[in-house]
Parts: structure tokens; C-alpha cells; sequence
């Protein structure tokens, strides 16, 4: 799997702690901190020209449905409306 576009790894006490403390010192639960940077992991393989399914890949989702299923859950809309029509600077 590749790792170019994963966040990096927390630390042993932030994931017995449950939490993550941003850098703007903001706490967020560790489930939907390790989704948001999977997610953006993805949205960043898409804007680099992957496929739907290796974007899900390289994020760490088993499939693109699987991808689809979170992004319309965190952002309301499915990935192809998102990047639709977005021209992505290089």
C-alpha cells in the first residue's frame, strides 16, 4: 500500500487517551480524527489523478464504495459531485 498521502501515525498515549490534541490544541476524538485524515488522504490521491478505487486504496478504505459511503456521511455528497468540475492546481 502506498503512504504518500497517509497522516502520520499517533502516538501509543494518544490512542490509550481516545483523543487526538490538533496543534491548535483543539481535542478530537480518535475515531473521527483517523477517518477525517483518511478521508483527506483520499480526496488528495483524487486531485493527483487517481482512480476512485486507488484513492480508497491508498487511504486505507476497503473499496471506493466504501470511500463513497464516508465521504457522503462526513460531507454530504458523494466524491465524483465533489471533485466534479474542480480543476486542480499542481
Amino acid at each position: 500500500m502506498a503512504t504518500g498521502n497517509l497522516p502520520p501515525q499517533p502516538s501509543p498515549k494518544q490512542v490509550s487517551e481516545g483523543c487526538f490534541r490538533r496543534s491548535d490544541g483543539i481535542f478530537v476524538p480518535f475515531r473521527p480524527y483517523v477517518l477525517w485524515m483518511r478521508l483527506r488522504a483520499a480526496l488528495s490521491s483524487l486531485s493527483d489523478g487517481a482512480l476512485l478505487t486507488e484513492a480508497a486504496h491508498t487511504a486505507g478504505f476497503a473499496d471506493a464504495a466504501h470511500l463513497t459511503r464516508a465521504v457522503r456521511r462526513m460531507m454530504g455528497q458523494a466524491p465524483s459531485t465533489l471533485t466534479a468540475g474542480v480543476r486542480w492546481l499542481s
